[in-house]
């Protein structure tokens, strides 16, 4: 079983970006703010990511299953995706995104997540922060989401910050509430300063990491991505093979490499073992997540 631990469905783009509006355009295309930037291949006419195009993908590659998880440069769309889910079920299973974290409101949002049969929450920080400097990650109210969420049975999916810093209150989190699972996504943004420490949180025992997205960090480093898959080893080195999930990024990871080159990353990489690459690639994703 492969499954790709880190996908992106929306029905179209409405979300923000540094305080400004995302919308889709076509062919690819996304305007951001006045402005508009290519985020797809033009193949993508309509600027979206519906679920049946995703599993024709994942078809076409032999992927069993795949976690959908959010981004606010999407915009938010659990009401999409937990109907997609529901139509979908033996598929796909879905991430939450919450447009405040820090209200009453949110712990409410967050039960009907759980009713719905999500399977965890997402925290984009980049996005977060570049549109509220005073968010912490650490602060009382976004504990008391945490702490609904272990009690929920959520996981957290964590799109850390560029730099060193955010990873002390990541820790604070993994360590107050050691029942939930915590994934870091995109390898910790490597290979960008700050990144070998989020990785050695995966040593807590609650603690995963997700390698998607890496082709679009290392710009120099062409297929087969040696220089990525280095980085993946480091990371299996100091974590074990039993932390790290494979995904994909999809679709945005299509503007640097086909959705079978960003599998084979792993699938076909010479530093390592095929047990090694048994576990990254799905066993791990469905014992995390409750596939097996």
């Amino acid at each position: 079983m492969i499954v790709d631990a880190h996908a992106h469905s929306f029905p179209s783009v409405r979300g923000w970006l540094n305080g400004k509006e995302t919308r889709s355009l076509s062919y690819g295309k996304v305007k951001i703010g006045s402005d508009y930037e290519r985020w797809f291949p033009p193949s993508f006419v309509n600027s979206a990511s519906p679920i049946e195009l995703l599993i024709e993908y994942m078809d076409w590659n032999d992927i069993s299953k795949a976690i959908v998880t959010q981004g606010p440069m999407y915009g938010f769309h659990n009401d999409y995706l937990v109907e997609e889910q529901k139509r979908h079920h033996d598929r796909i299973r879905i991430f939450g995104i919450l447009e405040r974290y820090t209200n009453a409101q949110s712990l409410d949002a967050l039960s009907n997540m759980a009713q719905a049969g999500m399977c965890g929450l997402k925290f984009e920080l980049e996005s977060i922060i570049s549109n509220d400097t005073q968010f912490r990650f650490d602060s009382s109210e976004v504990m008391s989401v945490c702490e609904q969420c272990q009690a929920s049975g959520l996981s957290i999916m964590v799109h850390p910050v560029r730099g060193e810093g955010t990873e002390v209150a990541i820790a604070k989190v993994i360590d107050t509430f050691p029942r939930l699972k915590i994934i870091i996504a995109h390898l910790g943004l490597a290979p960008f300063p700050g990144w070998e420490s989020k990785i050695h949180l995966a040593k807590r025992e609650n603690v995963f990491l997700d390698c998607s997205g890496l082709p679009a960090s290392f710009d120099s480093d062409e297929y087969p991505y040696v220089q990525a898959q280095g980085f993946i080893k480091w990371a299996v080195d100091q974590v074990g093979s039993e932390k790290i999930l494979w995904g994909s990024d999809y679709p945005a990871l299509l503007r640097w490499c086909t959705y079978r080159q960003t599998l084979d990353i792993v699938r076909s990489s010479n530093v390592l073992s095929d047990m090694e690459k048994e576990r990254i690639l799905g066993t791990n994703a469905a014992r995390v997540f409750g596939f097996l």
